[in-house]
C-alpha cells in the first residue's frame, strides 16, 4: 500500500525485505505476551493496560500524521468504524488478555492466539463471505484438535489444570476473529491502512478509557517502576509494529503478510522461556503443531473452480 491512497501492491516477487519484516513485527508481537504479563502482574489493571497501550500507540501515529500532513477531518461513518474496530479488535481482546495472563503461560497464550484465524474462517464460512474447501475444513479440525489438548489437565503445565482459564483465553481470538470479519464485510476502501489504524486506536481508546472508569481500575504511574517501564515497551512496540506491518502490505499484500501468524507463536513461547524460564509441555508443543499446521491449511487460498 502507499501512503494514505494506494490500495495495490506490487504483484512482482516480494524480495528479502518483506520476509524480514515479517520475522522482525512477528518477533515483536510475540514479546508482548511476555510484556503484557510483566505489566498486569505488577500491578497495571487489564482497563488500564488495554487504555495506556491504544492511547499511547494512537498519539504516537497521530503526531506521525500530522508530521506528514495526513490528517483529515473524519466522516461519522468513519468514527464508528474506528469505534467499532477499535472495541472488537482492541479493547475486548486486550482487557480479555491482561486477565488470563496472570493465570496462564505467556507460551501458552501464544499458541491460543493462532486459533484467531480458524475462528475467522468458520465466522466467514458462517456469513457466506468464503467458500468450504476440504483443505480448509481439514485445517479447522487440526487446529481445533489442538486446542482441545489445551483444555486437558496438566497439558500446559504439569500437574495443574488450567482449562477453565484456557477456555476464557480463547474469547482473545474470537474476539480478532470478529473484528476481521467487520473489517472485510465493512472496510472503507478508499481510505488508507493508517488512517483507519489511527481510527481504531483512538476508538479503542475512549472504550478501553469508559471500561478504566466503570471499574474503577484507573491507574496513574509511580514513578518509573516495572510495570511503567512494560506498558511503555508494549507502547513502543505497537507503534512500531504498525509501521512495519503497513510497509510489509505495500511491499507484498496481506496473503504474504498472513505467515507473520506462525512467526507470532514461534516467538511468543521462545520469549516466555527467556523471560520467565517457562518450559513447555510435550502436549503444548504438540498443541502448538496442530494449531499452526491447521494455521498452513486455511491459509492457504483453494485452487480455482
Amino acid at each position: 500500500m502507499t501512503g494514505e491512497t494506494g490500495n495495490r501492491w506490487s504483484a512482482e516477487a516480494p524480495g528479502w525485505l518483506p520476509l524480514v519484516l515479517v520475522i522482525a513485527v512477528g518477533t515483536l508481537w510475540g514479546a508482548t505476551f511476555s510484556i503484557g504479563k510483566i505489566a498486569v502482574t505488577h500491578g497495571i489493571p487489564p482497563a488500564a493496560y488495554a487504555f495506556f497501550q491504544s492511547s499511547g500507540a494512537g498519539l504516537a501515529l497521530l503526531l506521525l500524521a500530522l508530521l506528514r500532513g495526513e490528517i483529515a477531518r473524519p466522516r461519522p461513518r468513519l468514527l464508528l468504524y474506528g469505534l467499532v474496530s477499535g472495541t472488537l479488535g482492541l479493547t475486548l481482546p486486550n482487557i480479555n488478555f491482561t486477565v488470563v495472563i496472570q493465570h496462564l503461560e505467556a507460551g501458552t497464550m501464544a499458541v491460543i492466539i493462532t486459533l484467531a484465524p480458524l475462528a475467522t474462517y468458520v465466522g466467514a464460512l458462517s456469513l457466506g463471505m468464503e467458500r468450504r474447501s476440504r483443505r480448509r475444513v481439514a485445517g479447522l479440525l487440526c487446529g481445533f484438535a489442538g486446542a482441545a489438548i489445551l483444555l486437558a489437565p496438566g497439558a500446559t503445565v504439569p500437574g495443574v489444570d488450567q482449562s477453565g482459564w484456557i477456555l476464557l483465553a480463547v474469547l482473545t481470538p474470537l474476539f480478532y476473529a470478529a473484528q476481521g470479519l467487520f473489517a472485510a464485510r465493512y472496510l472503507p476502501v478508499t481510505v488508507g491502512s493508517q488512517r483507519l489504524a489511527r481510527l481504531m486506536l483512538c476508538g479503542a481508546a475512549l472504550t478501553s478509557g469508559v471500561a478504566m472508569v466503570a471499574t474503577d481500575s484507573v491507574y496513574v504511574p509511580r514513578g518509573l517502576g516495572t510495570a511503567e517501564i512494560a506498558m511503555l515497551l508494549q507502547i513502543a512496540v505497537s507503534s512500531v509494529a504498525y509501521v512495519i506491518v503497513f510497509e510489509v502490505l505495500r511491499r507484498a499484500g496481506p496473503v504474504y503478510f498472513s505467515q507473520v501468524g506462525y512467526v507470532v507463536t514461534v516467538t511468543g513461547v521462545l520469549w516466555g522461556m527467556a523471560i520467565f524460564g517457562e518450559r513447555p509441555t510435550p502436549w503444548l508443543i504438540l498443541a502448538g503443531l496442530l494449531v499452526l499446521g491447521g494455521l498452513y491449511l486455511v491459509s492457504r487460498r483453494p485452487p480455482p473452480d
